[in-house]
């Protein structure tokens, strides 16, 4: 049995690297509002309630950390829900943030919400005091789970008032976040606020659209541009972490043609992982597809990418990819990305991971 070295410090850079902030501060004219921006192969997009901008989508103005800013050049919207997605250009687009638009069915989580009492906030990209400057910073601001409507796919949500936060009508876009401390969970975005209605006794009711409505919409609709080919990249294998079931089924078999087994692995306390180098020049990649053996499978992976690889490396961009029920594949799409390295942390036990396709562009 192949047994490699902790992981601890790995993990606590995935969960800090998906607590990132990706909110952006949208301007249209008159009208202000938040956003959620994602990377995608079709271009930079953002996801934010419809009624923030108007039908020139030329007129709209996004702003992410830094002060990076980018214009629209096509909206897309979904009426029946209030959606908008607006696919960007200019420098914020250049380098597009590879946020997760809701790779699950978040209702499980939103009923882990209900049921524990787990941590919710709004986040909004705020304002450095006494000026008007939208990329100093994100504030959170907590709230209480109301209730999950069980015709729509929203869910309603209060500030608590025991500290004095609201959520304004110019907050609407703007994320929802889960704070959970699994694999990937820290800071994964629940939905976007499309509504707010202040009540008699002066509290605001927050009405929020599901994350993984919102990717529903995008995938089938926004994403209807032209696409090219998918081609695979060639790839080795720099590190892995989780114990070898069978010496004969070992990680460089996802290397070789023929092999009558993949790479059996199984968890002790450090997640199952694998670290790609895509060799010394960094090559633009659109994403990976894993294939498990059947009563192998895990629940999702989580996947990041580095342009440089070796000793303090840094993991950027991680993204959660679900299986679903009774499936053996995944295609995990990341958006265009030059990368040297990528990650790829397994939510399970025990695996068998068959292949392996780093998805050029």
């Amino acid at each position: 049995m192949i047994r490699t070295a902790a992981a601890a410090l790995l993990l606590a850079s995935a969960l800090a690297s998906a607590a990132h902030a990706e909110t952006v501060y949208l301007r249209s004219g008159q009208r202000e509002g938040q956003g959620w921006i994602f990377a995608h192969a079709t271009g930079c997009w953002v996801a934010t309630a419809g009624h923030v901008v108007p039908e020139d989508r030329a007129g709209v103005i996004v702003i992410g950390a830094g002060g990076a800013r980018g214009q629209g050049e096509r909206i897309v919207r979904d009426p029946a829900h209030d959606l908008a997605l607006i696919r960007i250009a200019g420098t914020l687009a250049s380098a597009c943030p590879a946020s997760p638009l809701g790779d699950r069915d978040v209702r499980p989580m939103l009923d882990r919400v209900r049921h524990e009492g787990a941590p919710v906030a709004f986040e909004r990209r705020a304002a450095q005091p006494g000026t008007t400057n939208v990329s100093y910073g994100v504030e959170d601001v907590p709230l209480q789970l109301l209730g999950i409507s069980e015709t729509a796919p929203t869910f309603t949500l209060r500030p608590e008032r025991a500290r004095g936060d609201e959520v304004y009508a110019t907050d609407s876009g703007g994320p929802i976040r889960f704070r959970g401390s699994g694999i990937g969970e820290a800071g994964l975005p629940l939905g976007i606020v499309i509504q707010t209605e202040r009540e008699r006794s002066g509290a605001v009711d927050v009405v929020a659209l599901r994350m993984d409505a919102v990717r529903a919409f995008f995938e089938s609709a926004a994403a209807g541009t032209a696409r090219e080919p998918e081609r695979a990249a060639p790839f080795g294998i720099a590190r892995f972490e989780g114990e070898t079931r069978d010496t004969a089924c070992g990680p460089l078999n996802l290397l070789a043609a023929a092999q009558p087994c993949g790479w059996r692995a199984s968890r002790s306390a450090q997640p199952i992982e694998l670290v790609l180098d895509l060799g010394p020049a960094a090559q633009t990649i659109g994403g990976a597809a894993l294939r498990f053996a059947a009563g192998a499978v895990p629940k999702g992976v989580v996947v990041a990418t580095s342009f440089e690889l070796g000793g303090g490396t840094q993991w950027l961009g991680e993204r959660y990819c679900a299986l679903r029920p009774a499936a053996r594949e995944v295609t995990c799409a990341l958006g265009l990305r030059t990368v040297r390295g990528i990650r790829i942390v397994m939510d399970g036990r025990t695996v068998e991971l068959l292949e392996v396709r780093v998805l050029g562009r």
